[in-house]
């Protein structure tokens, strides 16, 4: 087996996994709430309670549907970037998105916040109490500058993906 026949592989394990333990369930879910919603005789005397009834169904299923997609989108990313470095891809195109393999990077580590905030106050951001800034702090660590209290992390970057919308050209 040849490695894209290999990333095709696991791309489709893991969406057809995905469908049946995530997607299809709250897509049965949605469906459920859509039925009892349409079933509602708007001629009884009171459709209010099944009609409410109905709206917390889907609420619970939107719910259900939002957990589920987060958790899909960073598995199926994560595959896409992994698969897409592994073979070289250099990126995709499709009808209305461009699809193309980014680095990643280090992550920055807080070892120290006290010592940080001492040695760089102008690092620290607005909020009471003060937070570090990370992306001014990851800047100047990637700059090569050492900061007390504060490191890049060690584990390799992980690979990931952008996808940009194309514009379509007015005719």
């Amino acid at each position: 087996m040849n490695g894209n026949q290999s990333a095709a592989d696991s791309i489709r394990s893991i969406l057809e996994a995905m469908h049946k333990d995530d997607i299809k369930p709250v897509s049965d879910q949605w469906s459920a709430g859509m039925r009892a919603l349409r079933a509602v005789d708007q001629e009884q005397p009171d459709p209010y309670e099944p009609t409410l009834r109905a709206g917390v169904q889907l609420l619970i299923a939107l719910e259900a549907m939002a957990k589920a997609t987060k958790e899909t989108i960073d598995i199926l990313r994560a595959e896409i970037a992994r698969s897409m470095a592994d073979t070289g891809c250099p990126g995709l195109y499709l009808e209305h998105h461009h699809v193309t393999p980014v680095e990643g990077q280090r992550a920055v580590l807080i070892t120290d916040e006290a010592a940080l905030a001492l040695a760089h106050p102008d690092l620290m951001g607005d909020p009471k109490p003060p937070v570090p800034d990370k992306r001014a702090i990851a800047s100047r660590l990637r700059a090569g500058e050492p900061l007390t209290g504060a490191v890049l992390a060690n584990e390799p970057p992980k690979p990931g993906i952008r996808i940009n919308t194309i514009k379509s050209k007015a005719a």
